[in-house]
């Protein structure tokens, strides 16, 4: 294919359908491949596309970032809080490939999570990845609730929205999202007992910039990619928020997972576009 055109986000990556790459003359360590669309950099330095047809169109995936724990360690994550635990890559706790993150918690209350700053402020971000709970895991007493997965103006502020584990009995949870926790709303899904499949979480949120609510929404899919639940749309004062970070594991929340359990999780990614889905 002649001169074809190669197209960069902010982020110097560049991106076609599902797929995209990132390069490590801009800072950022290589990609992974969504489709048979193949990269290299030209003696110029210009950065050639071999295999993209741009009558296909341009879709960006993951283009804030995308974590698979294939490092083999947590250095390409910005940082984490250990206040209650231990976070690793684990060769015990992947989805695909070889290493996942496993989180696992002292039985005290704290913060355990793993979270990355998005390099500037962003008005509309998904946040997506893979969890799975270990056998028995538990939150405390009934009504407490686990955030597992959050975006936040920092890294230190209170999330503008979180999609949390709430234990309803001694084998009965339901998830909840919460909008701006303090004071919060949201909304739960029907109860039922939690398994050790993996399992999608979704996040969005949507700043209006002071011009109109903004918009949260979770979903949830199955390991099969069986839908459990959608929160559907929930809004959001219209003070204007700019994202700037997205965490995953624990942060703020009302119950704390007893000593010993852990969770695992893989595929970490957040973009700007749309829902990430499966990829």
């Amino acid at each position: 294919m002649a001169n074809p055109l190669p197209l960069f986000n902010k982020k110097g990556m560049i991106q076609t359908r599902e797929y995209y790459e990132q390069f490590p003359l801009m800072g950022q360590r290589p990609g992974r491949k969504k489709s048979g669309v193949t990269a290299r950099q030209l003696p110029s330095g210009v950065m050639e596309l071999v295999g993209y047809d741009p009558t296909v169109g341009v879709t960006e995936v993951s283009d804030l970032f995308d974590n698979d724990f294939e490092a083999g360690n947590l250095t390409e994550w910005t940082g984490s809080v250990t206040d209650n635990g231990t976070a690793v890559a684990s060769t015990s706790a992947n989805k695909n490939g070889t290493y996942g993150g496993r989180l696992t918690y002292d039985g005290v209350d704290g913060d355990l999570n793993l979270y990355e700053t998005l390099g500037g402020y962003e008005d509309d971000v998904y946040a997506r990845a893979w969890f799975r709970f270990s056998s028995g895991f538990t939150i405390g007493a009934a009504w407490k609730q686990f955030r597992i997965i959050g975006i936040s103006e920092t890294a230190t502020s209170t999330p503008l929205v979180a999609l949390c584990l709430q234990q309803d009995g001694v084998d009965s949870f339901s998830w909840k999202i919460q909008v701006n926790y303090t004071p919060f709303t949201g909304t739960n899904s029907s109860y039922g007992s939690l398994d050790t499949n993996w399992k999608r979480l979704e996040l969005h949120y949507h700043n209006n910039g002071g011009t109109g609510d903004d918009v949260a929404r979770a979903k949830i899919y199955d390991y099969d990619d069986t839908p459990i639940w959608d929160s559907g749309d929930f809004t959001h004062e219209s003070t204007s928020h700019d994202i700037d970070t997205v965490w995953f594991g624990g942060l703020g929340h009302t119950g704390f997972p007893a000593n010993g359990d852990y969770i695992d999780m893989d595929e970490c990614a957040a973009g700007t576009i749309g829902w990430l889905g499966d990829v």
